[in-house]
């Protein structure tokens, strides 16, 4: 493992613990876990991280059950998706469901 992806897994490791003693924002702590899961291959949870296509076109990275993502999202403070990505000029078609 690099340093750079240990220090990240450090940080997110403290992040998670102070969401629960010193109360930072879900969000940061969600932004840090989709950058860190992007960085080691891994699906994204909450859907913040953008790449590109190989024709440039930027597109939402590859998200873990994307049907759920808004629901994830508004659990850790983030709006919808959907409003994310009208920033970026990225429609998002999937239908969102909720357990």
């Amino acid at each position: 493992m690099s340093m750079k992806k240990a220090i990240l897994g450090s940080l997110l490791i403290l992040l998670f613990i102070g969401i629960t003693s010193l109360a930072p924002s879900g969000s940061h702590l969600a932004l840090l876990e989709d950058r860190i899961q992007m960085r080691n291959g891994m699906p994204q949870t909450y859907g913040s991280q953008i790449t590109s296509d190989e024709n440039g076109k930027q597109i939402v990275y590859q998200i873990k059950d994307p049907q759920y993502v808004n629901q994830r999202r508004r659990e850790v403070g983030l709006g919808p998706i959907e409003d994310y990505l009208k920033r970026w000029g990225i429609d998002w078609t999937i239908e969102q469901k909720s357990n």
